[in-house]
């Protein structure tokens, strides 16, 4: 109220169900720091900003027009970038006001390829609103977008949801760097056969702490 904001961006805990841990926001804000929408939509651009929409509030009248896709994961994406456009004022603030409980059983948790293949989807989308309405910003969001791609491949593999995804990436259109990247582009087809003996092994207990030394060893 004291800076009319359009929009109040605030600290989170995420809850562990399963262990009682609680880890500790990766964002940090300083509080009372006052941005505009264009700023925060590069912030979003460069992973400065958290994508989610409950870790802030908003004035009513930015949901005019827009509404949470129906029947999609990761819906955060869409609705987020377009808020964020059309706010004139985006404050900060250090305080923890949200805590985030992690299940197994939750739909973010789930990790199945349909979830993943989302992920994507919406990052197309996104980076088709950057070119609309941020053209300078492309560039970087190419990188954001070769992330995501990258992440729906390593995680659900090949398959009907995923293969825009791969061709993408086999493609080299986007802006990619990394060790995994790396290995994709120039060994695709082992690629995909430790994508799914990781998705078996992720299923047995035994199998988990193999594929928590799967980088290291191949690397």
């Amino acid at each position: 109220e004291k800076k009319s904001a359009d929009i109040v961006v605030f600290g989170y805990m995420k809850y562990l169900k399963s262990t009682g841990k609680m880890l500790p926001d990766i964002y940090h804000y300083k509080s009372n720091t006052t941005v505009n929408g264009r700023e925060a939509v590069r912030m979003l651009i460069q992973d400065k900003l958290n994508l989610a929409v409950w870790n802030k509030l908003y004035k009513r009248s930015l949901f005019h027009n827009i509404r949470f896709p129906e029947g999609i994961c990761y819906e955060d994406i869409r609705v987020t970038f377009q808020l964020m456009q059309k706010a004139k004022t985006v404050c900060f603030l250090d305080s923890i006001l949200y805590y985030y409980e992690k299940r197994k059983d939750g739909i973010m948790e789930e990790g199945s390829r349909e979830n993943i293949s989302d992920l994507f989807a919406n990052e197309q989308w996104s980076y088709a609103f950057i070119l609309q309405y941020f053209p300078e910003s492309s560039v970087e969001h190419r990188r954001r977008l070769g992330r995501a791609a990258l992440t729906a491949c390593r995680t659900a593999g090949l398959c009907k949801g995923t293969r825009a995804a791969a061709d993408a990436l086999r493609e080299q259109k986007l802006c990619l760097s990394g060790k995994e990247a790396s290995f994709f582009l120039h060994h695709e087809k082992i690629f995909w056969l430790v994508t799914d003996i990781r998705r078996f092994l992720k299923k047995c207990p035994p199998g988990v702490i193999l594929w928590k030394l799967k980088w290291r060893i191949l690397f």
